[in-house]
C-alpha cells in the first residue's frame, strides 16, 4: 500500500494527508485512524479523507471539544474584533450556560439533537447549568446563548474546523416581542410640568433624550463639541457604558448610530443655559475640574463623566416621589419616537433620528403607534372622499 496508509498491529489504518509545507519550510499532514475491511476499503476510505481534507472540511482536532472551541473563539475572535461590552456579555453566557451545557461534547460529534436539548433545558429548566443556585432565565437570554453559540460554529466552519454549522438545522428560540408601554397622554404632560420644576441639569438630563431620541450611552457620551449651538444640531460620534466596575467610552451601537440630529430653540435655550451653569461652576473650582480637555456635557461634581447609572436612578427616584407609575428611562427615547409618528413625521426621518441602521427596525418596534396613525390616515381619507357621510 501507499506510503499514505499505514496499517496498525491492531489492524486499524493509519491515514496521512500532506498539505505541503507552512511559511517555515516544515511539512503539514493531516492524520486519521480508521478501520477497515480490507485494503482496498482502506485506500476507499483514504480517497474520502483526502478530498475533506483538501477541501477544508475536515475538522480541526477530532479530540477538541467545545468547551476547547469556546476558549479559541474567545481568544483569536471575541476579544479582537468585538466591543468591551459585547465581549463582557458573550463570556458571561459561555461561561455559565454554554460552556455548562455543551462543553463536554467533541466538536467533530456536535450535532443538531445536542443543540434542541441544551436549548429545552435551557429554557424548561430555567437552569445557569453551572450547578449554582437556579435563577430566572428570560427568553431574550435563551435566544442570545443561541446566537452566541451559532455564530460560534459559523466561525468554526470558516476556519475549516467543521463542515457545517448544526445551529442551521435547529428553530431559532422564540422571543415574544416586547410591547412599548407609555402612560396615557394626561401623565406624560403632567410628569413633564414636574420636570420643568427641576434643576437646569436634570431637566435637560430628562428633555434631551425626548427632543432629539439619543440613547442613555449617546448623551453621556456627549461633548460641547458636538453641540453646534449656530447650526443647532448634535454630533452623535460616542457612547459611554460601563463594563464590569470600568466606564468605557466607544462609538455608538451601529454605523447608523453616528449620526447628526437637529434641534429646536426650546432644547437648545436648554444647553445653553445648562453650559452657562457649568462654566460658572468650572470656574468655582478650579483646578479641581477635571477632564477640561473632554469637556463632557454631563458630568459629575468635578467635570468626570457621569456614571451611566446615574440618569436611570435619578429617574426612578423622581416618578416614585411625585407617585407617577414606572416607566424606563429608554421609555423617554420611544416617547420621542411615539411623538413624531403621531406628528406625521415619515418614517425615514424618524429613524434616521433614532440611529436605526435599517428603517425595518424603526417599524418593528413602533407598530403600534403606527397603526393608530393609519387609522386616523383611514379616517382622514373617508372626510374626504365621503364628505357628506351621514351620521350614525
Amino acid at each position: 500500500m501507499p506510503a499514505k496508509i499505514t496499517k496498525k498491529k491492531d489492524g486499524k489504518y493509519l491515514l496521512t494527508v500532506y498539505m505541503g509545507r507552512d511559511w517555515q519550510g516544515k511539512q503539514k499532514v493531516k492524520c486519521k485512524t480508521i478501520e477497515a475491511k480490507s485494503d482496498l476499503d482502506a485506500r476507499r476510505k483514504y480517497s474520502e479523507f483526502e478530498s475533506e481534507v483538501l477541501k477544508g472540511k475536515y475538522t480541526y482536532d477530532n479530540k477538541l471539544k467545545v468547551a476547547g472551541l469556546c476558549d479559541i473563539w474567545l481568544r483569536d475572535y471575541v476579544e479582537v474584533r468585538l466591543a468591551p461590552k459585547t465581549q463582557a456579555s458573550y463570556k458571561t453566557q459561555i461561561k455559565l450556560r454554554i460552556k455548562p451545557g455543551l462543553g463536554h461534547v467533541r466538536l467533530k460529534d456536535l450535532r443538531p439533537l445536542h443543540i434542541i436539548r441544551f436549548m429545552n433545558d435551557l429554557q424548561s429548566a430555567r437552569t445557569r447549568f453551572d450547578g449554582k443556585d437556579k435563577e430566572h432565565v428570560s427568553e431574550r437570554v435563551v435566544s442570545d446563548v443561541f446566537k452566541i453559540l451559532s455564530s460560534m460554529l459559523t466561525d468554526a466552519v470558516e476556519w475549516q474546523m467543521i463542515p457545517e454549522n448544526p445551529c442551521e438545522r435547529v428553530p431559532h428560540p422564540k422571543v415574544k416581542k416586547r410591547k412599548i408601554h407609555l402612560p396615557q397622554e394626561d401623565i406624560i404632560r403632567k410628569i413633564l410640568a414636574a420636570v420643568m420644576q427641576l434643576d437646569v441639569k436634570h431637566r435637560l438630563m430628562i428633555l434631551l433624550p425626548i427632543y432629539t431620541g439619543v440613547r442613555a450611552g449617546e448623551m453621556l457620551g456627549l461633548q460641547w463639541k458636538d453641540i453646534d449651538f449656530h447650526k443647532k444640531v448634535i454630533s452623535v460620534v460616542r457612547s459611554n457604558q460601563r463594563v464590569g466596575k470600568k466606564l468605557i467610552t466607544k462609538a455608538p451601537k451601529t454605523e447608523g448610530s453616528v449620526r447628526k440630529v437637529s434641534f429646536g430653540d426650546g432644547i437648545g435655550s436648554l444647553l445653553a443655559e445648562y453650559k452657562n451653569c457649568q462654566d460658572e461652576e468650572k470656574n468655582r473650582l478650579g483646578s479641581q475640574w477635571q477632564c477640561e480637555e473632554e469637556a463632557w456635557v454631563f458630568t459629575k461634581w468635578n467635570g468626570m463623566p457621569m456614571g451611566v447609572t446615574t440618569p436611570t436612578q435619578f429617574w426612578s427616584k423622581f416618578l416614585k416621589a411625585n407617585g407617577f407609575p414606572h416607566m424606563r428611562f429608554h421609555d423617554l427615547r420611544h416617547l420621542s419616537a411615539t411623538i413624531l409618528i403621531a406628528a406625521g413625521i415619515p418614517i425615514k426621518s424618524v429613524s434616521a433620528r433614532l440611529g436605526h441602521t435599517q428603517i425595518s427596525t424603526t417599524l418593528d418596534i413602533y407598530a403600534d403607534a403606527l397603526e393608530s396613525v393609519d387609522r386616523a390616515a383611514a379616517d382622514q381619507m373617508d372626510n374626504f372622499l365621503l364628505p357628506d357621510k351621514p351620521e350614525e
